[in-house]
């Protein structure tokens, strides 16, 4: 009965675990999942990488600089700078005009009184009552062409320089030309008249000075008595002096000796044309200097940074709005007349637009920058909500003065949190590892 017992307790334990079996497998089976979901949720908490505000904060400076250049660009374009520079042009072509006509009539009143003691036998040219040079009083407007693009110099400064002396030239030499050379050698011949001894005129009167003057007995009058290739004898009130040829300058041996003789004749003839040619070359640079900077105006070139001295820039509702004032006195035009033979101080207007532009450009930006960036930086949170890379970190920023840069409000947040901790425990020191203290730091 006992081994019966026992027997049929063993039969309903092993139907028991028949009946267990099931559930045991199902809630295995569920065990197994719920450790994958647990390995989700361990993904899911993983921490955000704590740099990663950095790089949105760099994407933020980033669309910054293309905020900035886009509100700028609206307000300042090409066309709108090239219109002002043709009202600052307009304002003072009055002043140039009047400096121009000025300087004129004062540079044409000191050659004629130049000429007039120099005793030239001719009237000074009228340079400006030339057809030509009346064009260069009007400087023409700034515009752009058809194509959207400024006039440029339909010739280069070095010709248009070249081309106005040339023309300078031919003026002066119409009014006052050249004596011809046989003409100047006559007047040579009369300066350094040869003294000969002819059948016609056996004792030619002789009046000269020995060793420039120097000693007793220097000066010498009365009649040649002869003459050869060392000496000569003149007869003088006092007696018979015979003289050698070292001791008369070369300009005197120039009565006696042909050869001498010719090479001063000569010699006069090449000054009378150096004398010519130096008033010539100053007559086309003084006018040079006068006509140029208008001729160069008139064909599309300014000087650098002229009537551009200084630039302001205001911020009206959001938007830059530059403006310029130029130096009106005279003494600004005078000074560029002085150097306008200096044709590297000139350049195309299209090359001054640009450069002007890129100088404004870059004001404008130091000015509005710091009024984007509040507003950019201050609002990022709500601008990146939906950006696909940063929304889930996007926060608003906040200047922090310390370290001078902007930082999310959480990681500002998170930098005082640190501060406050670190002078809260001034020496704890780092720790090592399994969080041992390693004591302060090295000094």
């Amino acid at each position: 009965m006992r081994a019966f017992l026992l027997k049929g307790k063993s039969f309903w334990l092993v139907l028991g675990l028949l009946f267990l079996l099931p559930s045991i497998v199902v809630y295995a089976q569920n065990g197994d999942e719920d450790d994958e979901d647990g390995d989700d949720d361990e993904e899911k908490t993983t921490e955000v990488d704590p740099e990663a505000w950095k790089r949105f904060r760099d994407k933020v400076a980033n669309d910054i600089r293309i905020e900035v250049d886009r509100r700028i660009k609206q307000v300042l374009t090409h066309q709108a700078l090239v219109k002002q520079l043709d009202e600052v042009y307009k304002k003072n072509e009055v002043l140039i005009r009047k400096d121009y006509e000025r300087q004129i009539a004062a540079f044409v009143k000191s050659e004629k009184k130049k000429w007039d003691d120099r005793m030239i036998p001719v009237t000074y040219p009228n340079i400006m009552g030339l057809k030509e040079f009346q064009k260069y009083v009007t400087i023409p407007p700034w515009k752009f062409n058809e194509d959207k693009s400024i006039a440029k110099p339909t010739e280069s400064k070095e010709k248009i320089k070249a081309r106005l002396e040339e023309t300078l030239k031919k003026e002066f030499e119409k009014a006052y030309p050249l004596r011809p050379e046989k003409e100047l050698k006559q007047e040579g011949r009369q300066k350094y008249p040869l003294i000969e001894l002819t059948p016609e005129n056996p004792r030619p009167l002789v009046k000269c000075v020995l060793r420039d003057g120097r000693g007793t007995n220097a000066n010498v009058e009365g009649r040649l008595q002869r003459l050869n290739a060392e000496r000569l004898q003149v007869q003088t009130p006092t007696g018979t002096r015979m003289l050698t040829r070292k001791d008369l300058s070369e300009e005197t041996q120039a009565l006696f000796y042909k050869d001498v003789n010719e090479k001063y004749v000569q010699l006069y003839v090449d000054e009378e044309i150096r004398k010519y040619e130096a008033l010539r070359d100053g007559f086309i640079t003084d006018w040079t200097q006068l006509i140029l900077p208008n001729a160069l105006f008139s064909s599309y070139y300014v000087p650098v940074t002229y009537l551009w001295d200084k630039l302001s820039f205001k911020w009206d509702e959001g938007s830059v709005v530059p403006s310029a004032s130029a130096k009106k006195e005279s003494k600004r035009v005078n000074n560029i007349r002085r150097q306008s033979t200096n044709l590297k101080i000139w350049w195309s207007r299209a090359e001054d637009e640009a450069k002007l532009y890129n100088v404004i450009f870059e004001h404008a930006k130091n000015i509005i920058t710091p009024f984007v960036e509040k507003e950019i930086y201050l609002n990022a949170k709500e601008l990146y909500k939906d950006d696909e890379e940063f929304g889930s970190i996007a926060d608003d920023f906040v200047w922090r003065a310390k370290d001078k840069e902007w930082v999310t409000k959480k990681e500002n947040s998170d930098r005082d949190k640190a501060e406050r901790e670190a002078e809260a425990n001034p020496n704890n020191g780092p720790e090592g590892p399994d969080g041992i203290d390693l004591g302060p730091g090295p000094m």
